[in-house]
């Protein structure tokens, strides 16, 4: 859409991916979406558009289903999903590389923000919030205070946010997550 909400327009038709899951625009050119073949445990394709969405073009796929996906510029972004997985680009979707976590287990991660290229925080199953202030380096596990999914994350800054999950659960920060080091 153009023009606030009023009309849509289909922007890629022809498309062979099932579903997709997940986009960002870092600005109003540059985004990216993620979508999934089969079903979310198969191959995630990570495409890009630079000219608002008219048009997509494939920049990486991945063996592991991604389920969100940030930018905080054209070249910086970091992608979530089934099994710990978080991985990050710094040349516009093209490479991506592995970051390491402290959670285990089986969960997903299924939202990811960040509000600068520094500070970033990802939400998942059981509770999971991790934040990181070094460009996910390493990230640190906080506490919910649930065990329920947390589908969702969103920052206004860097200290005040918000994580929505099942049952209605929605736990609210002012202090960026505490429970961590200082930045």
């Amino acid at each position: 859409t153009t023009d606030g909400g009023t009309t849509w327009n289909d922007s890629d038709p022809a498309d062979t991916v099932y579903s997709y899951v997940a986009m960002h625009f870092a600005d109003n050119g540059y985004g990216w979406r993620l979508g999934n073949y089969g079903t979310l445990n198969g191959l995630t394709t990570i495409s890009r558009t630079t000219d608002g969405g008219i048009t997509w073009d494939s920049v990486a796929m991945d063996a592991r289903a991604l389920l969100s996906v940030w930018f905080t510029d054209r070249d910086t972004g970091w992608a979530v999903g089934r099994f710990h997985r978080i991985i990050k680009t710094t040349d516009g979707g093209f490479t991506w590389t592995s970051q390491n976590n402290p959670s285990r287990g089986s969960l997903h991660f299924l939202g990811v923000t960040f509000t600068d290229a520094q500070r970033g925080w990802i939400a998942g199953g059981s509770g999971t919030i991790l934040r990181t202030v070094d460009g996910g380096a390493t990230w640190f596990a906080l506490d919910s205070r649930t065990d329920r999914v947390l589908y969702g994350v969103a920052f206004t800054d860097s200290l005040r946010g918000w994580v929505v999950g099942g049952n209605g659960v929605i736990v609210q920060t002012v202090d960026g997550g505490c429970d961590l080091p200082p930045d």
